[in-house]
């Protein structure tokens, strides 16, 4: 047994002793019922439905009692998996979710997850450490060792010496802790200077280390020096070292304060163009001389948010006209995932992204985005989009965009107040998502089938709400993998409706 397979068993033995305790918190019973009926089904696909369980299960406010060892599981079965790369990647979503119930824990095994780092010469687009590393380093803060920033420090340079050391986790940490760890976070922002300056093999180098500039331009605590430094090498490796990936690239950048666009066919130059206001809090001296040498990107400000809109890269050796439809594609599709991200935070820039989306499928499913947000401070102008929406559905021909349609449109019709719409939508979409499942047999994966997304967040969203209207549509289903995922999307949505629900009255004596 390896050093890392044993320390997790020692691990896990001590958890499994300390078991009782936990069985004083009440979980809800469809955890349990999904959590059995995966037992009786295939192997190949238990893996991924793990993640799922630990993701729900840990989230949970309290989370769930067993939560701990559906994590342990998790960790253990995926030691045992042969292909080193889905290996890695359920190793870290244990870890992951692990730090929201046992945060020391999650950081004794961070480094003990298996990663194969690229050898001299090849290529990979990311090490998947690092996305757990910037929720367990967190959870370590918040719940563990509140100022313990050596503990942090050390892992960060492990996973920067064996793969790619977590510039966003590290990003996260100065967001949030920077006023509380002033001297402390300078020694690892050196760290990551240094790991930044040498790193090789890696496609996101610099879409990582972004996001980590981004958080110190906005920094008040930050050494200056150190913060000059890290514009100082971020434009240098994009004009002397800079990352190309295969294939015809587009982007977009949107500012929020003018609504202008800006069209990208180097996604070098793209990420220059955003990275420009933290540039000038940083490195003024810098961000001149490059507003010199292209005036574009004085257009930039220091205050406003900039959306980037991605329109991928095209493989292989497309024609223009082909590189131009998928592009257009994809943006329309970033498009939408961007409005989902700011409907809440930002509606007024949710409905500005949504102006530009061209086709009907894309429209009905961003405005449905926007109405989310919109419905709470504008009820009336709200209906009158979703009628806009709701009205164009029979113009859409095809089955699965019609389906896609139907699914985004349930939340806004609840959020107006159209009942009936509401559920007779939510049973369109559930009826037809369950038929495109079952048709979709050669998928493989259980969530790459067709139907399985949108199934996923119409189950959620209405277990959120007082009345769950499909709780017996679940119910009724064969019990295959599609029940048991959809159960624990049930579990989700009356999480979230009771993290809503105010508190019990209590009586005085």
């Amino acid at each position: 047994m390896s050093p890392a397979r044993a320390a997790a068993f020692v691990l896990c033995l001590a958890f499994l002793s300390a078991r009782p305790a936990l069985s004083m918190q009440k979980d809800d019973p469809l955890l349990e019922k999904s959590y059995n009926l995966s037992q009786r089904l295939g192997v190949p696909e238990k893996l991924y439905y793990l993640i799922e369980l630990c993701r729900v299960s840990a989230q949970l406010q309290p989370p769930a009692a067993r939560a701990k060892e559906w994590c342990i599981e998790l960790y253990n079965l995926a030691s045992t998996e042969q292909d080193p790369k889905l290996r890695t990647v359920a190793q870290k979503n244990a870890v992951t979710f692990l730090s929201y119930v046992d945060a020391p824990m999650a950081m004794e095994l961070l480094t003990q997850i298996s990663f194969q780092r690229p050898r001299p010469g090849q290529m990979v687009y990311e090490d998947p450490r690092y996305n757990a590393a910037e929720k367990t380093f967190v959870n370590y803060l918040k719940t563990a060792k509140p100022h313990d920033l050596g503990v942090i420090a050390a892992k960060a340079k492990f996973l920067g010496q064996t793969g790619q050391f977590p510039y966003r986790a590290v990003a996260t940490i100065i967001d949030q802790f920077a006023k509380q760890l002033t001297g402390e976070i300078n020694v690892i922002l050196k760290d990551a200077l240094g790991f930044y300056a040498t790193e090789t093999g890696f496609y996101n180098r610099d879409e990582e280390f972004l996001v980590l500039l981004q958080s110190l331009s906005h920094s008040t605590v930050i050494d200056q020096d150190v913060a000059a430094q890290a514009a100082t090498t971020f434009v240098q490796h994009l004009k002397n070292d800079p990352i190309q990936l295969p294939g015809d690239y587009y982007g977009e950048v949107q500012l929020d304060s003018s609504g202008k666009v800006f069209p990208f066919t180097d996604r070098n130059a793209a990420f220059l163009f955003q990275a420009i206001p933290a540039i000038r809090q940083c490195n003024n001296s810098l961000a001149t001389q490059l507003v010199q040498q292209d005036p574009k990107l004085d257009q930039t400000t220091t205050t406003g948010k900039m959306r980037y809109v991605s329109g991928g890269f095209v493989q292989g050796d497309p024609t223009s006209a082909e590189a131009a439809q998928q592009h257009s594609q994809w943006v329309q599709e970033s498009l939408v995932n961007r409005i989902k991200e700011c409907q809440d935070s930002n509606p007024e820039s949710a409905a500005q992204l949504a102006q530009r989306l061209s086709n009907s499928e894309s429209r009905i499913l961003g405005f449905s985005a926007v109405l989310s947000g919109l419905a709470r401070t504008n009820r009336e102008q709200a209906r009158a989009i979703y009628q806009r929406q709701l009205s164009d559905l029979p113009s859409l021909t095809s089955s699965m965009s019609r389906f896609r349609a139907i699914a985004a449109l349930v939340p806004p019709a609840y959020h107006v107040g159209d009942s009936k719409q509401y559920e007779s939508l939510s049973a369109q979409a559930f009826d037809i998502g369950s038929r495109f499942f079952v048709e979709d047999a050669k998928a493989g994966r259980t969530q790459n089938r067709k139907g399985f997304a949108e199934l996923m967040g119409l189950v959620t969203f209405t277990a959120l709400q007082p009345v769950d209207i499909l709780q017996q549509k679940v119910q009724g289903l064969p019990d295959d993998w599609l029940k048991a995922y959809l159960w624990l999307y049930e579990v989700e949505g009356h999480g979230k409706q009771n993290a809503q629900a105010p508190p019990p009255a209590t009586c005085s004596k």
